[in-house]
């Protein structure tokens, strides 16, 4: 949406208003400005920073993104690689603290002679907050490589580990703000400066420092000032959409989704979706199914990705299901709910005695040759091949050769398979019976009862009905 502000340019500085919608008051608060100017307040702070604690995985994968443009995969083979030369301890971790019989030695080998905040060595060095595995650091034994010998990739994370580190120990940063303010016509003028008086730990990260965050040192003015105005006009300015997520910030947003969910007191295995370990191959296989693609540094949903979000269930697409079969996992683990009746809940979707009722036996027998197939069985394949569109054989026994296939079926070998003939005689006494259409309004029920699908269609008919399994061709997982 568009919006306008009005800007007056003082001695030095320029005072802006808040946004206006209407182009004519803001023409009308211009010309009704004189040529001097009040000052109606000066608000001073000083605000204290502390540094932030060493990395574990996916804030070194975010920060990787954010300062050089790696994906999290690319930081997580670069981090590995780094481990494996033994230049940086365990980079798959989800834990940003020190355990405390590392302080000695990491004092003496690591910090040595950089000077560092004893106040901060007690909060990075915390063997309560360590759990499987502490934060990521440099090793004592990098000190003595040459750095520069490795590839620029790895160097740059290399460092990047390191100073943060250092930073992690440093003394806080302390900046003083400024807020000049304005008054005319019921409008407030303002402009705020900062000065920075004590870098502490950000020397260490001086060359991360994005130019947009640079000191804006205001005059020394005070209330009551009458200032001279050099100069004023309107701005034309836009709302902004939401940003794109980057890998950066969607990592963020993966760490903490559905962690609201979470009941306070409860400690759960892990919060978010995946683990540090898994979360750059969660972002990767979207890209690889299509689902997302990389736009420079943003991530974009694709019409495929768009589609999928359209037709899935509110309840699937929540991270709140996640946080909540972590807590019932939690409770599992203490012993206050059942694991029996946990997965009894996730392996059941369709109760195939639903359409077992539809179809008397007299429908099928002595027509299907020779071999008596199950019923049930039948079942799943007619649903497979028309529900979920696998009319061609072709495709049908590719499918059928697939692990997922024979999960769904209830198999143990393909050779329990029907052929195509007695598949086609068996969809042929469905149709002659009127059954296919019962078939498929109980299957619809079903899912829609189970939330698993939305009461709508789209242009692809029955899609929208698809339960999802692998189905391989080569070069494409779909």
């Amino acid at each position: 949406e568009k919006y306008y502000t009005v800007e007056i340019e003082l001695d030095g500085f320029t005072l802006s208003t808040e946004r206006i919608d209407s182009l004519e008051v803001a023409e009308q608060l211009k010309n009704l400005l004189e040529n001097r100017i009040e000052i109606a307040d000066v608000i001073q702070k000083e605000k204290i920073i502390k540094p932030d604690l060493p990395f574990d995985l996916t804030t070194l994968q975010r920060e990787c993104n954010k300062y050089f443009g790696y994906s999290a995969k690319q930081t997580l083979d670069y981090a590995q690689s780094l481990y494996e030369k033994k230049l940086i301890t365990y980079p798959r971790t989800d834990s940003r603290y020190l355990t405390e019989d590392m302080i000695t030695s990491t004092v003496n080998d690591i910090l040595g002679k950089n000077d560092f905040d004893t106040e901060r060595i007690k909060v990075v060095f915390n063997s309560k907050k360590v759990t499987d595995h502490h934060a990521i650091i440099p090793t004592v034994s990098s000190l003595s490589e040459d750095i520069s010998k490795l590839p620029e990739s790895e160097a740059k994370v290399y460092r990047l580990i390191s100073n943060k580190f250092h930073a992690s120990v440093g003394y806080p940063l302390t900046q003083n703000t400024t807020k000049i303010v304005a008054e005319f016509d019921g409008f407030e003028f303002t402009s705020t400066g900062k000065v920075i008086k004590e870098e502490g730990f950000t020397k260490y990260l001086k060359e991360y420092k994005s130019k947009k965050n640079e000191d804006l040192e205001l005059p020394d003015v005070s209330i009551g000032d009458v200032i001279t105005i050099e100069n004023k006009e309107i701005k034309e300015k836009y709302t902004q959409p939401p940003k794109h997520f980057t890998e950066d910030t969607l990592l963020k947003a993966i760490e903490l989704a559905g962690n609201d969910a979470l009941e306070k007191g409860v400690e759960v295995e892990r919060e978010g979706l995946g683990t540090p370990a898994t979360r750059a191959g969660i972002i990767e296989n979207l890209i690889y199914k299509e689902f997302i693609e990389r736009d420079k540094k943003n991530l974009i949903a694709t019409p495929k990705g768009k589609s999928l979000i359209e037709i899935v269930a509110d309840n699937f697409k929540s991270a709140e299901m996640t946080a909540q079969w972590e807590m019932e996992l939690s409770e599992i683990a203490q012993g206050k709910s059942s694991k029996k009746e946990f997965l009894e809940k996730l392996e059941t979707i369709i109760p195939w005695e639903t359409f077992l009722e539809l179809i008397q036996p007299s429908y099928y027998r002595g027509e299907l040759g020779n071999k008596p197939y199950p019923l049930e069985l039948m079942l799943r394949i007619f649903i497979l091949q028309n529900v979920y569109n696998l009319a061609d054989m072709a495709v049908m026994n590719e499918v059928i050769d697939s692990r997922a296939f024979s999960n769904f079926c209830g198999i143990n070998s393909p050779s329990e398979v029907p052929d195509g003939d007695t598949i086609g005689r068996f969809r042929n006494i469905l149709t002659r019976n009127g059954l296919q259409e019962k078939i498929f309004a109980a299957v619809v029920k079903i899912l829609m009862e189970r939330k698993l699908i939305l009461k709508k269609r789209n242009n692809c008919g029955f899609h929208i009905y698809r339960i999802p399994f692998i189905h391989k061709k080569p070069g494409k997982e779909t």
